[in-house]
C-alpha cells in the first residue's frame, strides 16, 4: 500500500488522470482492474476514477510497487 497526500497542483484532478501521470507502468486494462478490485481510498473510502481530488486529500493505493 502506497500513500498520498494531494497537492495544490493536483487539486480538481480527476483521479484517474492523477493516475496516469502516477503510475506510468500501469496500462489503461490494469488500473480498470485496479478500480473494479477496489484498490483505491480517497479519505477512507473507496472511489471511482471520476473522483476529484482536493488538497490535503489522503489517496491510498493498495497496488504493488512495480507499477509505480
Amino acid at each position: 500500500m502506497k500513500e498520498f497526500i494531494i497537492t495544490a497542483a493536483d487539486e480538481g484532478r480527476k483521479l484517474e488522470k492523477w493516475l496516469i501521470r502516477e503510475m506510468p507502468a500501469a496500462g489503461m486494462g490494469m488500473r480498470q482492474k485496479l478500480f473494479r478490485n477496489k484498490c483505491f481510498k480517497l479519505n477512507g473510502k473507496h472511489v471511482k476514477g471520476d473522483a476529484k481530488l482536493a488538497k490535503g486529500d489522503v489517496l491510498q493505493i493498495y497496488a504493488s510497487d512495480d507499477l509505480f
